[in-house]
């Protein structure tokens, strides 16, 4: 029996583990292990988990998913607790979470099986716990769905029996002796609803726009200038940047990543950390951000869209919670009318700012 295979027979009788479990038993490094049950998942012979024990994941055979349970306690706090709730309730509707929670349900996917609904003619994110059959979670989720809508069904219907029975309450021998006269004569009113228009502005009015800057040039100037008007350099350099491109090589070939740092610049906001996450469009960064008290670290996310839905916006305040620090948010175009909600209502330590 030859190495591959034996490192086969040991997963299938110990599984899941780590490549040091391989190691140990066979005798061999642990970089051997590694490309041994590497080998063997390209092959389709084992699974590899997402979850990560030391850095490692973990490789196992199916029919073993059960005992994946066995390393939850390797996930962190955020990602523990969702992994709690899920396996509490066995299904989770998406948008009935909070953010934090809905980040890390992203995140344990070993555990947390992604699964779309249709409510009220709306396309819905629940999550089914991973050992919960498909069936069975599509049967919760109707029935959670279905007392979902219930209640306001049976409002609606409340509320028309009550407004018959006003009618027939208040008319009178005259109006119906009207009625009878007028009977084939049908009048239509058009009743339209006029909302007040809700505007949305930002936090961090202090911040400058690029055309608030403009404006401001004809103005008499009453604050200190910026020391300078290049972008702030990086601290770290991004991974992007280690094939031998420097910063100044980054910044003239992305024009989304010079206007973040001119924004940077013209509020004397200092890099510490630039860490790139997808080319020309989103830039997570750890910066510093001046106020009365003295400089304030901020994480803060730079994504390039038009519009912006609540999950971008939960999914910024959750990388904040996990970094334990207030979340400064860069957008170039327009948040949805539930990201608005959520960003007004429900999260505290955001700061939302448009840098176009």
């Amino acid at each position: 029996m030859d190495n591959s295979q034996k490192v086969l027979e040991t997963v299938r009788s110990e599984g899941p583990l780590i490549p040091v479990t391989v190691a140990n038993k066979l005798g061999i490094s642990i970089l051997l292990a590694s490309a041994y049950l590497s080998d063997l998942v390209s092959k389709g012979s084992i699974k590899i988990s997402r979850l990560k024990v030391g850095g490692s994941p973990v490789y196992y055979m199916q029919g073993q998913e059960y005992k994946l349970q066995n390393y939850a306690d390797k996930l962190n706090e955020k990602e523990k607790k969702a992994y709690d709730l899920l396996r509490q309730a066995k299904i989770l509707w998406d948008e009935k979470q909070v953010p934090v929670i809905r980040v890390a349900l992203r995140e344990i996917t070993d555990f947390a099986k992604p699964l779309k609904a249709t409510s009220e003619g709306a396309e819905k994110q629940f999550w089914r716990w991973y050992l919960l059959a498909e069936d069975d979670a599509k049967r919760m989720i109707n029935q959670e769905t279905q007392r979902e809508t219930q209640p306001e069904q049976t409002k609606n219907k409340a509320a028309e029996a009550r407004g018959t029975e006003k009618e027939e309450t208040e008319s009178s021998p005259k109006k119906d002796a009207e009625a009878e006269k007028d009977k084939t004569q049908k009048t239509t009113h058009l009743i339209t609803d006029s909302p007040e228009k809700k505007t949305f502005s930002s936090p961090f009015s202090h911040f400058k726009s690029q055309q608030g800057n403009q404006a401001e040039k004809n103005e008499p100037e009453n604050t200190t200038p910026d020391k300078t008007t290049q972008p702030r350099s990086v601290s770290q350099p991004a991974p992007a940047a280690q094939s031998g491109r420097d910063s100044a090589d980054i910044l003239m070939q992305d024009s989304f990543l010079r206007v973040v740092h001119a924004f940077f610049s013209r509020n004397d906001i200092s890099i510490r950390e630039q860490i790139i996450i997808k080319k020309s469009s989103e830039y997570d960064f750890i910066v510093l951000v001046p106020s009365a008290i003295g400089r304030i670290v901020y994480y803060a996310k730079a994504k390039k869209k038009k519009r912006y839905s609540d999950t971008d916006i939960s999914a910024a305040y959750a990388q904040g919670q996990i970094r334990k620090l207030p979340v400064l948010f860069l957008i170039t175009g327009e948040l949805t009318k539930k990201a608005k909600q959520m960003f007004e209502k429900e999260l505290l330590g955001i700061v939302v700012k448009s840098i176009e």
